[in-house]
């Protein structure tokens, strides 16, 4: 696996998104976005798919690219392009949101607003027995 440099002031961000489009009503919410990125110093680019899965570039995932926003709150939204610049050999501990949400903000009317965590985050180690694991590999 090939691990590129960390980012840093003129480093491209590539952005993949299998998801979905911009829709004519977020495309506020994404110019923010892209200038939330650009005022650290990046360059964006949306053409990345092909290439990374074809050279084989490691690629992270990460906070959906319409929560980047400057305004964010929560510490894992707000620390996700912290944790791109962690510098080669160095290293970072993520950990989960306290809080999670079920409604999307109004991004249509703010393009500011942020995601407001409503529910506790909860999480459970789903086992199963090795013989079940056996049987799934054959």
């Amino acid at each position: 696996m090939i691990y590129p440099q960390p980012l840093r002031q003129g480093s491209r961000i590539a952005i993949t998104a299998f998801s979905a489009g911009i829709a004519e009503t977020h495309k506020k919410r994404f110019c923010e976005i892209v200038r939330t990125i650009e005022n650290r110093g990046y360059d964006v680019s949306t053409l990345a798919v092909s290439i990374h899965s074809m050279i084989g570039w490691a690629t992270v995932h990460c906070s959906n690219l319409m929560d980047l926003i400057d305004t964010n709150v929560d510490p894992l939204l707000v620390n996700t392009l912290n944790y791109l610049e962690t510098p080669m050999g160095g290293s970072f501990t993520q950990a989960s949101s306290e809080k999670h949400t079920i409604r999307w903000p109004q991004i249509e009317i703010d393009p500011l607003a942020y995601v407001v965590g409503e529910h506790n985050t909860t999480w459970k180690w789903l086992q199963k027995s090795a013989h079940d694991i056996r049987q799934w590999l054959k």
